[in-house]
């Protein structure tokens, strides 16, 4: 069988309705269970732990989230008629910003804490950002994920600039291990006040998030 081929990149340039609700969809399917998405869902509703999310409300938050995006100058790949997708943000794209006074404290602590870290390890070099990867969890065509890597590792290596992520899972973790990325750092998100499954737990574990790069 032929490995799949990714879709052109999808910009807001040339975002449509259509694709924006097939973007959310396959990201609302696949984040679900997503403790890090779930704890600051469940924050910014003001909703008890017991709280299953509706879909739509997750479209809802995937429609605004990735619109942001791509008008900050992200970029969104598909393959396979949308088993999987990933988000990047080219070098010298700022990641979008967001409103500091009414985001939960995990969302702050999140990106402050990775804001250091990239500097730490980038020191002010533009780097690849993968910012988000899904997979449709009902799907199990083989290759896409090296579909949606390969171009974008290529192409780095031979800009000579080093690829960025945040792995939310010691599952995606060892994924993008497999991939040639090492881990650098690991930080406890919300330790004390939420629970490694995301809900809103007083001496909660928190939720480990894992910084990695590839460099060229």
């Amino acid at each position: 069988m032929p490995a799949p081929t990714p879709s052109p990149p999808i910009t807001i340039a040339n975002l449509t309705p259509p694709l924006l609700e097939s973007i959310s969809n396959l990201l609302a399917g696949a984040f679900a269970d997503d403790p890090l998405a779930r704890c600051n869902r469940l924050l910014e509703d003001g909703s008890p732990n017991e709280t299953v999310v509706e879909k739509e409300t997750w479209m809802k938050m995937w429609r605004e989230n990735i619109t942001t995006k791509l008008q900050a100058g992200a970029e969104v790949v598909e393959v396979a008629d949308w088993t999987a997708l990933t988000l990047w943000f080219p070098p010298g794209v700022k990641k979008s910003t967001f409103d500091r006074t009414t985001s939960p404290a995990p969302l702050l602590e999140y990106f402050d804490s990775f804001e250091a870290i990239k500097e730490k390890y980038l020191h002010g070099r533009k780097y690849w950002y993968l910012n988000l990867i899904a997979r449709d969890p009902q799907k199990r065509e083989k290759g896409v994920i090296t579909a949606l890597f390969q171009p974008y590792l290529e192409r780095a290596k031979a800009e000579g600039i080093p690829v960025w992520l945040e792995a939310t899972s010691e599952h995606s973790r060892d994924v993008y291990l497999r991939y040639g990325f090492k881990q650098v750092e690991e930080v406890c998100i919300g330790k004390g006040e939420v629970s490694a499954d995301g809900n809103i737990v007083k001496g909660g574990k928190g939720v480990m998030v894992y910084g990695m790069i590839i460099e060229p």
